[in-house]
């Protein structure tokens, strides 16, 4: 029986609660769904604000693409949205958090990145964990929902300073990382690859409207599936991705 594959690829660039809007989360969302259901026979979902918007959830749609899965399968998820990586109070346990369309900036702002408009990547890797099944996770989000001017008011929490700041056309060249979970699902490995580690964020291209990361990943991808070579998500591959974000 051959390997099933799936994907769920989530962009975000519109949000209800008055953060600052992305350009090209929803169009790299769609990109990835396409290379990994076209070159690579992803059974595939996309969701981007629009959906969310009309009712489709994040868990739901997640937990129909990981039903048929199971051992020996591969799932892979690709978010570009607003994120923060977060500290789980007294447990001190390291998390990512991105913004939904719903998010509430009050509730932000206050410290709160819990309830319906937030989703962790604890939540993502804890509901997609199955025995035997592989999976992967590309995280791709953009900058904090923050607005500098909040960063001046905010002294003294860790939210101050470079993390807080987004500027138009300002480039971070990335520290790709390749690493098993956190979390320590044996039974169900996880490759996790951010595109910029913690207090950068990546950036759009705003005359293509899509994120770097993902346009000279995605590049990449199809130099090697144009080779006829196997994909894997491995260091050379990833070095390869940050020096052509560096270009």
């Amino acid at each position: 029986m051959s390997k099933r594959k799936a994907l769920l690829s989530l962009g975000v660039d519109l949000f209800d609660g008055g953060f600052t809007p992305l350009l090209g989360a929803a169009n790299d969302a769609r990109a990835w769904a396409g290379l990994c259901k076209h070159r690579m026979g992803f059974t595939v979902r996309v969701l981007t604000h629009e959906d969310l918007r009309s009712g489709a959830c994040v868990m739901a749609a997640l937990r129909e693409l990981l039903q048929p899965l199971g051992e020996g399968d591969l799932f892979g998820l690709f978010i570009a949205t607003h994120g923060k990586s977060i500290d789980h109070g007294v447990s001190g346990h390291r998390d990512q958090a991105f913004l939904l369309p719903d998010a509430s900036r009050r509730s932000l702002e206050a410290g709160y990145w819990g309830g319906a408009g937030v989703i962790t990547l604890g939540q993502l890797e804890q509901e997609a964990a199955r025995p035997g099944l592989q999976r992967f996770f590309i995280i791709d989000a953009r900058r904090s929902p923050l607005e500098p001017a909040k960063a001046a008011s905010r002294v003294g929490d860790e939210l101050v300073g470079d993390e807080l700041v987004a500027f138009e056309g300002e480039t971070i060249y990335r520290d790709i990382a390749l690493r098993r979970s956190a979390h320590g699902h044996d039974s169900s490995p996880l490759t996790l690859i951010n595109s910029c580690p913690d207090r950068q964020r990546a950036v759009e291209l705003r005359s293509h409207r899509r994120g770097i990361f993902s346009m000279v990943a995605l590049e990449a991808l199809r130099s090697e599936l144009d080779a006829g070579r196997d994909v894997t998500l491995d260091e050379s591959l990833l070095q390869a991705v940050g020096l052509g974000v560096e270009k």
